[in-house]
């Protein structure tokens, strides 16, 4: 039972510090799509910012 207890407490830290780090990339990658004129939708109809929630789920490196 506290392998189990312990366990979640990691996972619910690793998570609340992971949510920062993807809100960081999604804050960046908005900013790149901007820089690069491709607000609010992108070139194949895709909303920016959900491919950048989408990307930074993956990896909060993507931008």
């Amino acid at each position: 039972m506290k392998n189990i207890f312990l366990g979640v407490l990691s996972a619910l830290l690793f998570s609340s510090c992971s949510n920062k780090d993807i809100d960081s990339c999604v804050q960046r990658g908005i900013t790149y799509y901007k820089e690069i004129g491709s607000y609010p939708i992108l070139s194949d109809g895709k909303n920016a910012e959900t491919v950048a929630i989408e990307k930074c789920s993956r990896t909060t490196s993507a931008f």
